[in-house]
């Protein structure tokens, strides 16, 4: 579930990524360029060159039998959710989202699936730690809009700061 490109720091780390232990079945174009997972990541990979990130993420199994094409073949099951949590330490501001393992889930679209992370918590079905930002009012306020990123080739501009997609 962690892009190479997001702990590119040693060539160790990031052959790591490439474990069968960090995938998992995804419709295909939730994670292409125009999907909402693959815009979690371009996300990700922009503010990280600002400021240090947290970032949580899980998938919820669900029993919707319908999506599951690599029980036979691989013996794994399809999550019927994904969920990620992205945690500025700067401004102390997150932003969630849980989306669906499905086609309609789209980069345009992405603001539909913001969540609250009270919410989060309740869908879970378990507490995991998300540090200083539960004890805070704005963990139970589900954050407006995604945070914006403009590119351009593999140049990124996250708030008026350019970086690099690569």
């Amino acid at each position: 579930m962690v892009p190479a490109n997001h702990i590119d720091g040693s060539s160790d780390s990031l052959n790591e990524t490439f474990f069968v232990t960090n995938i998992l079945p995804q419709n295909s174009t939730f994670n292409q360029s125009k999907g909402a997972w693959s815009q979690t990541e371009i996300l990700t990979e922009c503010y990280r060159d600002i400021t240090p990130l947290i970032v949580w993420g899980g998938v919820i199994w669900g029993d919707d039998a319908g999506n599951d094409f690599f029980t036979q073949a691989h013996g794994i099951k399809t999550p019927d959710y994904w969920w990620k949590l992205i945690y500025r330490q700067d401004t102390n501001a997150y932003v969630a989202w849980l989306f669906p393992n499905h086609r309609s889930a789209r980069a345009a679209n992405i603001d539909d699936y913001l969540i609250s992370i009270t919410d989060l918590k309740a869908e879970l079905g378990f507490v995991p730690d998300f540090g200083a930002i539960e004890d805070t009012d704005a963990a139970a306020m589900t954050p407006s809009v995604s945070r914006p990123v403009t590119a351009a080739g593999s140049d990124l501009t996250c708030e008026g700061q350019s970086t690099s997609n690569g």
